[in-house]
């Protein structure tokens, strides 16, 4: 994939939009999708994100952000382990479908969904 600079002008403002274009492949791992934001320095970004970099070295599983994925702290090698994660999200329009308290956004999707339950399970 690629990712892109858009500036926009509105209003007399001018703002930059980051915009990920994913490359057009097939899918040939599991795809499982994690419902919270991986990466972000802090909390379950933080276990989201070494979930995700635990099972992109799968031969059979794809994580796939369901969230947003935060990826500043991550290296350069983990965000190559992780870009077909941000193809298979961009593909298949998985990401931002759940919001901070895992409720679907949209129709269901098609493969199983890992949710965290949150302090002591208090959001399960």
């Amino acid at each position: 994939g690629h990712w892109f600079k858009v500036e926009l002008e509105m209003s007399g403002s001018t703002f930059a939009v980051a915009v990920y274009v994913a490359t057009p492949t097939s899918i040939e791992k599991t795809p499982v999708g994690l419902a919270w934001d991986w990466g972000g320095g802090i909390g379950w970004g933080v276990a989201g994100l070494h979930i995700a970099l635990a099972l992109a070295g799968d031969d059979k599983v794809l994580p796939v952000p369901l969230g947003r994925a935060h990826l500043f702290e991550a290296s350069e090698a983990q965000r190559s382990l992780l870009r077909p994660s941000l193809d298979a999200a961009a593909l298949l329009n998985a990401t931002d479908r759940y919001d901070d308290q895992s409720i679907s956004t949209g129709d269901p999707l098609p493969f199983p969904v890992v949710h965290a339950l949150g302090r002591w399970g208090v959001n399960g």
